[in-house]
């Protein structure tokens, strides 16, 4: 069975629990590093958020229902964590979660911002949703930025 087969049975555990919890998956990763398999379970809550003790709950909960998933690389190291607080953005979903805080995106090719140069890096915020494009406030000009074009994006945090 293949890694992303194996990741599919995963998934259907590891969301069954969550919703049993009131919890979502963010997101999920099976990957072999040096130091052996490690399966990285992402949690999040639906106004955003998880303490280490839920992290703790969620980790020993999967850890005894994952042992009855076949094919699963033996030994693997089990990480249950949140996306944290700059999380990144990969959907649309995850966009429209922080509709109005700031964030940073890193375009594929570069981006025309009105009167100014174009960037393949842009950091505003975020005041629109789309169904395929986010638009992004910078220095009081407007930019659409197609949801295919960006690169990786993730919320920013500022003290």
């Amino acid at each position: 069975m293949g890694k992303r087969e194996v990741l599919n049975k995963v998934r259907e555990v590891v969301e069954l629990i969550l919703r049993e919890k009131n919890l979502e998956l963010f997101d999920l990763e099976l990957t072999e590093e040096p130091a052996g398999w490690f399966l990285r379970v992402f949690i999040d809550a639906e106004g955003g958020g998880v303490d280490l003790d839920t992290c703790a709950e969620v980790s020993g909960i999967l850890s005894r229902k994952l042992d009855m998933v076949e094919d699963l690389p033996d030994p693997y190291a089990l990480e249950v964590s949140s996306p944290g607080i700059e999380r990144p953005l990969r959907k649309r979903s995850d966009y429209e979660k922080v509709l109005g805080q700031k964030i940073y995106v890193k375009a594929f090719a570069p981006i025309s911002i009105p009167g100014g140069e174009a960037s393949k890096e842009l950091t505003g915020q975020l005041i629109g949703v789309e169904e395929e494009a986010i638009l992004l406030e910078l220095a009081k000009k407007q930019v659409k930025i197609a949801l295919n074009s960006i690169a990786r994006a993730h919320l920013l945090v500022e003290f």
